[in-house]
């Protein structure tokens, strides 16, 4: 390393430092018993002036000077907001006091956010967010439904940038993002310095290890548990995967379905509570509802998920006779639990402080992230926090942070673009005069909407883009909000293990050293569920746990059983192979049972049982069926 970066590099961490500790001290609550009042505008300058800073130093370039324009011009207009917040209660008041240098430093602002956000999310995440953005001062020149109503610099400058409101660069993205994000971010880095990872991979291994498919079974615990706390699949890939998917490939899986399973069971992270990565709390800002309903609505489809691909591993090990890892390899359940059992407490206080709401959302994942460290010290020697081990936690979760905050600061200027140029609403006149009276035609639309804006960009701003612009027509169908944004953020997900871009099967398949397509449709097929399930909540609000208890425990069950036959049928084995037309009706029950409603119920029924009897019959006779 040469000098010069590790010059930059010491900056880095420097800043990376300041803003952790800053925010742990501000949503932690010590500024409030200190009496020392920080206010809102300025608490987002200042998060939006580092970050910026940070992801120009983080994701820079070979010419240096070129960094630095972009992070100047970033900071200046960020810091000048946070020095003279007041300057925001004279322009509410008059508009006509924006003055030149406030438009320029305006001007300037957006450009920098706007490639900081190419630097993090890529290239078409910067073409997206300049369409939306030119059409504030040219958008009568945008044809058909895109066509919008154009507004002066001055007014554009009042409101995206010197304003706390829904259409500014510091309105509802900053507060997400300098409160909950960044709060959660902070404890997932505790919780990887801490060693919570290991000890996850370690209690798969005990629970499962020895059954046959155990090494990917363990995979499902793992990075399901990770990825729900880290929230990005990519990310999680590349850190459990390179533990799991060696493993899985010893025991007899593989290479494509192995960087599949783990492609697929780290995505589904992001639908995974407590945490689903950052679009569920963008979801229950846009909604005006609380995080905890988010996640109770989110808990069946996940359960449904992870059950499936459960299912589907348990499935393709009994088809291919595969066994477990020996048994002297497999750690004793007792000896791991007693290392780190304490792992598990910071998660389910964080879990209960949010569900009683006894504390803000932020404040309890601060609080989370301390008592992990206290819980660390009475661990042992070994999982004690030292200043750098500290250190290292809060310098994990502000650069995590700092990897998702030039997409989601893009995504304010779209989200500001689409409310002050009208455009969302004609949008949805387009919709609605496309799709008439068909809700399934609207879902399929934005289904095929969100997989491909989640092709080119990642999920924050193509949930944003399909919120503003398919939502309210899909809301107003009588379609209920939370179940419609849950739709668009499962289908933009969905683009992570769908080719051909499936970012998250290319990291797993570069590990398993598998080809990259037959990994991504193979991890289509493991992930079948995600396809699925959208459209059924949408219809029967029961999979997202609304309705009475009883209802509640039948769909359950029926939904469970339902993803025990899809799985059979996607692998093509139950009690031996399955024949080529008894997997399509066996996957057409099992799509029955997930489906609420007593018609389906008996028909996926019917399917299983005829299964059931088949495949009795078959071993009794010692018949051989041609499987498929």
């Amino acid at each position: 390393m040469t000098p010069d970066n590790r010059w930059l590099e010491s900056t880095v961490r420097v800043l990376l430092l300041l803003l952790g500790v800053y925010d742990m001290l501000a949503l932690g609550g010590v500024f409030d018993f200190l009496n020392i009042y920080v206010p809102i505008i300025t608490h987002r300058g200042i998060n939006l002036a580092l970050l910026i800073v940070l992801t120009f130093l983080i994701f820079r370039t070979k010419a240096l000077w070129f960094d630095i324009i972009f992070l100047i011009a970033g900071a200046i207009p960020a810091l000048y907001v946070t020095v003279l917040p007041d300057r925001i209660m004279d322009v509410t008041e008059n508009i006509d006091l924006v003055n030149k240098t406030e438009m320029i430093m305006f001007l300037c602002l957006v450009a920098s956010v706007m490639e900081a956000g190419r630097r993090s999310g890529g290239l078409a995440l910067l073409i997206v967010s300049v369409l939306f953005f030119s059409a504030v001062f040219f958008g009568d020149y945008y044809p058909g439904p895109f066509y919008a109503r154009t507004l002066s610099l001055q007014t554009v400058t009042a409101n995206m940038y010197l304003s706390l409101g829904s259409s500014s660069l510091l309105g509802m993205v900053a507060d997400v993002g300098s409160t909950i994000l960044i709060s959660f971010m902070l404890f997932g880095g505790f919780l990887e310095v801490s060693g919570a990872g290991e000890f996850f991979i370690g209690l798969g291994l005990s629970l499962a290890g020895k059954y046959r498919g155990g090494p990917a079974k363990v995979s499902i615990f793992a990075s399901g548990l990770m990825g729900s706390i880290s929230g990005s699949g990519v990310a999680n890939v590349v850190t459990t995967g390179t533990f799991t998917i060696p493993l899985m490939k010893r025991v007899g899986f593989q290479p494509h379905f192995a960087g599949a399973v783990e492609a697929v069971a780290s995505n589904g992270g992001q639908i995974a509570p407590p945490v689903m990565g950052a679009v569920a709390f963008l979801i229950a800002q846009m909604l005006g509802i609380s995080y905890w309903n988010v996640c109770v609505a989110a808990t069946l489809p996940a359960i449904l998920y992870y059950l499936a691909l459960f299912f589907m591993i348990d499935f393709k090990a009994a088809k291919e006779g595969l066994k477990g890892m020996p048994k002297e390899e497999v750690p004793e359940l007792m000896h791991t639990l007693k290392n780190g059992w304490f792992f598990f407490l910071p998660i389910i206080g964080l879990i209960v402080l949010i569900a009683q709401q006894v504390f803000s959302v932020q404040r309890a994942c601060i609080f989370a992230s301390v008592f992990l460290v206290i819980l660390c010290f009475l661990g042992g020697k070994e999982k004690r926090f030292t200043i750098a081990k500290l250190s290292k936690g809060i310098e994990k979760g502000v650069r995590g942070m700092t990897l998702i905050a030039g997409s989601l600061y893009t995504a304010g200027i779209i989200i500001a673009a689409v409310q002050m140029t009208g455009i969302g609403i004609n949008f949805t006149r387009l919709l609605a005069q496309f799709a008439g009276q068909s809700i399934f035609l609207m879902l399929a639309t934005a289904a095929l909407a969100s997989l491909i804006l989640g092709m080119g960009l990642s999920s924050v701003p193509c949930y944003i883009i399909c919120a503003l612009l398919i939502g309210p027509p899909l809301i107003s169908a009588g379609i209920d909000p939370l179940a419609a944004h849950l739709f668009f953020f499962y289908w933009g997900i969905l683009s992570f293990i769908t080719p051909p871009v499936a970012i998250a099967a290319i990291a797993a398949a570069g590990i398993a050293g598998a080809d990259f397509w037959k990994t991504g449709f193979t991890a289509m097929r493991l992930g079948i569920v995600s396809y699925i399930v959208p459209f059924f909540f949408i219809y029967q609000p029961a999979l997202m746990l609304r309705g009475s208890f009883g209802l509640l425990i039948l769909s359950t069950v029926t939904a469970i059983s339902g993803c025990y036959m899809l799985s059979a049928g996607m692998i093509g084995y139950f009690l031996k192979p399955i024949p080529l037309l008894l997997r399509f009706m066996i996957t057409a029950g099992g799509l029955c049972l997930i489906y609420p409603g007593f018609k389906t119920d008996i028909s996926g029924v019917t399917a299983f049982a005829i299964l059931l009897v088949v495949q009795l019959y078959s071993l009794r006779s010692g018949k051989k069926l041609q499987s498929c």
